[in-house]
């Protein structure tokens, strides 16, 4: 049994990367407007138009309920709104409206050159006014276009979207893994800046865990468009990252921040039989936390050592149901945590694990919960020894009783101390 997926005994951190990237005077820019006041630049997507502003904005769109939007005010006071509805979600629109809620360009539909499910989307303008947009196609594909509103006429009807178009849907990320929760920021020279979340990984180094990925992307007219940083994996380590969000300082520094689990902690129990035959089963668990070669061949560095690196501590007790003790519970990658467990002479704890005192072994189990009772599980090598089940809700209710306690009281003459920090 497991509290929670990294469940935090200190609250998940906020981690800062400030990427420094060198960007040179780039080929790729024709023309560099400078604004006015750093104040009037919007560097950063994350709905710099709040939605209560927004929804004002598109009341009288035809637009249904609910609806993702965002929206963007630009260096001429002009805001800019792409969403996508629930009962259309394959369908990315854009509008422009000037601030006291007139349209310059009607709901516009974005060619999103795919069938899949648009969510998350997310613009940034730049400081040629032109909208950069990016989202993800349900979990397969992140997405990126451009266009430029200045191209079409702002009667109030629906734009030109071809004209508008400078560069159309096109992909940034696919293939293997998921990726979910892009966010977009423009530098001085209009490029455009991306994160993303990623399971993909190359290498198979950080078992599928989310990852967040960065790439930068340009434009100009001579040249269209250019990836100038390719796909950069931002957090190397296994770990959960997620809802990351970056923005661009005045001198082009990257700034990415996110939520992340390093710093955490999960603790696991598992009760585990102990009839003849599960030999190799408890070689195998002690491989799975602690490391060495599985029985089927193979090498595992352990949950306990793997997670070390990214500072997220695992808090262990493995429990022998019945106290009977297969040689393989007692020896080999098993030898360690049997003796921190007492060597086959203590039951629970009385106390909870804690980061300083991470691991509580191999250490019996005989007595259980089933039909709300506490049951004694006399060392016999078969039936009592395969209770899992009763021994898995003997954990579960130490943690949060059928009374709704938590930490929880069976009625054992023993419980689980769960870390509850």
């Amino acid at each position: 049994m497991t509290r929670g997926p990294f469940n935090s005994y200190r609250q998940s951190v906020i981690l800062v990367a400030i990427l420094l990237f060198s960007i040179a005077a780039p080929i790729h820019i024709t023309q560099h407007t400078v604004l006015d006041t750093p104040g009037e630049r919007h560097f950063t997507a994350n709905n710099t138009a709040n939605d209560s502003t927004i929804q004002t904005l598109i009341s009288n769109l035809n637009m249904d309920d609910p609806a993702e939007v965002t929206g963007v005010v630009d260096h001429l006071n002009r805001v800019h709104v792409v969403w996508v509805e629930d009962a259309y979600s394959g369908s990315l629109n854009y509008a422009l409206f000037n601030l006291a809620g007139h349209p310059l360009i009607s709901t516009t539909e974005i060619p999103a050159n795919s069938s899949l499910t648009i969510t998350n989307p997310v613009m940034v303008v730049d400081s040629q006014a032109k909208a950069h947009i990016v989202w993800e196609s349900i979990g397969t594909e992140i997405r990126y276009v451009l266009i430029d509103p200045g191209l079409d006429d702002h009667d109030g009807s629906a734009g030109d979207i071809t004209n508008m178009t400078l560069q159309p849907s096109t992909v940034l990320a696919d293939g293997a893994g998921t990726r979910t929760d892009p966010d977009i920021a423009v530098d001085s020279y209009d490029a455009a800046h991306i994160v993303w979340v990623d399971t993909y990984d190359s290498l198979d180094m950080y078992y599928s865990t989310p990852n967040l990925y960065y790439t930068m992307v340009a434009f100009d007219t001579s040249s269209g468009f250019m990836t100038m940083i390719g796909h950069t994996l931002v957090t190397p380590i296994i770990s959960q990252a997620g809802h990351p969000a970056i923005s661009v300082g005045d001198d082009d520094t990257v700034v990415v921040v996110w939520e992340d689990t390093r710093g955490s902690a999960i603790e696991m129990v598992m009760p585990i039989d102990t009839s003849g035959s599960m030999d190799t089963e408890w070689a195998d668990m002690c491989v799975v936390f602690y490391g060495g070669y599985f029985s089927s061949g193979g090498y595992f560095a352990g949950l306990k050592p793997l997670l070390q690196y990214p500072d997220i501590t695992v808090m262990e007790t493995l429990y022998a149901l019945s106290g009977n003790w297969p040689s393989a519970a007692t020896s080999g990658n098993c030898a360690e945590a049997y003796q921190t467990g007492g060597s086959g002479s203590q039951g629970p704890r009385t106390t909870p694990l804690s980061a300083g005192d991470d691991s509580g072994g191999i250490r019996e189990l005989t007595e259980v919960m089933y039909d709300g009772g506490a049951i004694d599980l006399p060392m016999d090598g078969g039936y009592y020894s395969e209770m899992w089940g009763p021994g898995s809700t003997w954990a579960c209710l130490s943690w949060h009783d059928s009374s709704g306690i938590s930490p929880g009281d069976p009625p054992t003459q023993l419980n689980h101390h769960w870390n509850s920090s």
